[in-house]
C-alpha cells in the first residue's frame, strides 16, 4: 500500500493528487508525499490507480508473512 510518511495513512480517493509533481497529499494529516517510483511513471488523470478510484473504496491487502494467529477484522465509520 502507498502509505503516508507522517501519520501511516493509506492512499484513497479523499487524498488530492498532483499529477504535475506527482505528489499526494494525505487526508487525515494534509501532509504533501511523492509517489514511487513505479506509481509516479504510471499515473496520470486518466490513468489512475485502484486506490484512487471512488468506485473502489474498500481495498483489501494481504500480507506475505504467515501468520499463526485468528485473523482480525476492523470496521470504520465515516460519520463526516
Amino acid at each position: 500500500p502507498v502509505m503516508c510518511n507522517s501519520c501511516k495513512s493509506v492512499l484513497n480517493p479523499y487524498c488530492n493528487v498532483n499529477f504535475k509533481s506527482k505528489s499526494w497529499e494525505c487526508s487525515i494529516c494534509n501532509v504533501k508525499n511523492n509517489f514511487n517510483s513505479l506509481y509516479a511513471s504510471n499515473i496520470s488523470e486518466t490513468v489512475l490507480p485502484t486506490e484512487l478510484q471512488s468506485g473502489y473504496n474498500t481495498v483489501e491487502y494481504r500480507l506475505n508473512k504467515k501468520e499463526s494467529n485468528w485473523p482480525i477484522f476492523l470496521f470504520v465509520i465515516d460519520t463526516c
